[in-house]
């Protein structure tokens, strides 16, 4: 039976970072697609699998920790219990985590569904190797405009230009420092092996 999540392995890094950019926020089916870089460390078959709930279809403005809590513990106490709020307003979604993926299947299973105050929750794994407070600081921080524009997130404004043009008139050295930089950094996205 599916998870909701899968993994991808790209031939390139650049295909990888720009299908991460085209995919990640993007709604499919009623589903937000989260795309994220897995952690190098999970290696193991035993650590792909998620540990943290995402948990949506929550009662409108529902904000009672206490009972979110109490309902998520049916197997173990998580030591990760949160529903979202953003700019101040108590949001339909939170997210559970849990010591091990173990505990989260099991929790899964028996939620799924759950009427919580007439409504049917939806428990869903999230991403395996991501805690939930980074999954959740990422959703609640992210700009509303999820339309995707550019590979980049933010275009640099003309006066960073201005000013590295400055500094590598100024000094020369600086410059070359940094196209160094530069240049090691695309190297490493490309071969995947750090400088030594």
């Amino acid at each position: 039976e599916s998870k909701g999540y899968g993994l991808v392995k790209y031939c390139s890094n650049e295909a990888a970072a720009q299908a991460r950019h085209l995919l990640d926020g993007r709604d499919i089916r009623g589903f937000s697609i989260q795309a994220d870089w897995l952690n190098s460390t999970h290696i193991s078959f035993k650590q792909l699998h998620s540990k943290c709930l995402y948990v949506d279809n929550l009662p409108p403005n529902y904000r009672d920790m206490t009972t979110y809590r109490k309902i998520f513990s049916v197997i173990k106490n998580p030591p990760y219990c949160q529903i979202a709020m953003r700019n101040g307003v108590i949001q339909d979604w939170g997210l559970v985590e849990f010591f091990d993926s173990e505990e989260a299947e099991k929790t899964q299973e028996e939620l799924n569904g759950y009427n919580l105050k007439g409504h049917n929750i939806r428990v869903h794994y999230c991403i395996p190797g991501v805690n939930a407070i980074n999954i959740y600081m990422k959703v609640v921080n992210a700009p509303t405009d999820t339309k995707k524009k550019a590979l980049l997130e933010d275009t640099p404004s003309s006066s960073v230009y201005t000013q590295l043009q400055k500094l590598a008139s100024q000094n020369p050295v600086f410059a070359q420092n940094l196209q160094n930089i530069i240049q090691t950094q695309i190297q490493t996205i490309q071969t995947g092996i750090p400088p030594k």
